[in-house]
């Protein structure tokens, strides 16, 4: 027997994604926005790393303007980590109607409630229902 939770992540909307864009290519898109070096633009884009370790350190957050805040924390075991809080103009420019160019898998199922999602994968699976 299946399970919920494996139907609705079978059948759930995600993204197809593709290869991750590299520092160079980070780097070569802001060169061809801004008229800066690329050279120089992939030296600030890695010491962007180092300065959010140096701030943090210090407990303190580092905002980058248009990308967000990532901020220290500490678990119950004493080890260190860091969250992020997108800019919210990130989070508006990815919800323009149809700006996404990227595959969505199972883009058919977008709005679907998860009990949609396992009564549609008990009809497909008669042998194998959803628990």
């Amino acid at each position: 027997m299946a399970t919920r939770i494996e139907a609705i992540n079978t059948l759930r909307p995600r993204l197809a994604l593709g290869p991750a864009a590299n520092i160079e290519e980070l780097a070569e898109f802001i060169a061809g926005r801004t008229g800066a070096d690329a050279g120089a633009a992939r030296a600030v884009l890695a010491e962007l790393g180092e300065a959010v370790i140096f701030f943090a350190r210090q407990g303190r957050p580092a905002t980058v303007e248009g990308l967000g805040t990532i901020s220290p924390l500490i678990d119950l075991s004493g080890e260190f980590d860091c969250s992020q809080h997108l800019d919210r103009q990130i989070v508006l420019g990815l919800n323009n109607p149809d700006s996404y160019s990227g595959e969505i898998v199972n883009r058919e199922n977008i709005g679907k409630a998860t009990a949609e999602l396992v009564a549609l994968w008990n009809a497909a699976h008669p042998d194998d229902p959803a628990e």
